[in-house]
């Protein structure tokens, strides 16, 4: 997916990755819920609970998944 804002609202549902391409520089933002992300090039995966962020460090391919529903 590309995207084309600074500042995009997406509902995620559980087993329903959203796979983030060229993503390199974008901040994740978790508003609810609990995000699961796991990032090509970042050793482990990372969770992000309501509050948190991350920036994406590489520009591989990143998938992010709601457990169980995120926003």
């Amino acid at each position: 997916m590309n995207l084309a804002t600074d500042n995009l609202l997406v509902e995620l549902a559980a087993n329903r990755p959203l796979p983030l391409r060229k993503a390199r520089g974008l901040r994740v933002h978790c508003v609810s819920g609990v995000v699961w992300m796991t990032v090509a090039g970042v050793p482990g995966d990372i969770i992000l609970r309501a509050g948190q962020s991350f920036r994406i460090p590489c520009k591989g391919l990143a998938l992010v998944e709601a457990m169980p529903e995120a926003r």
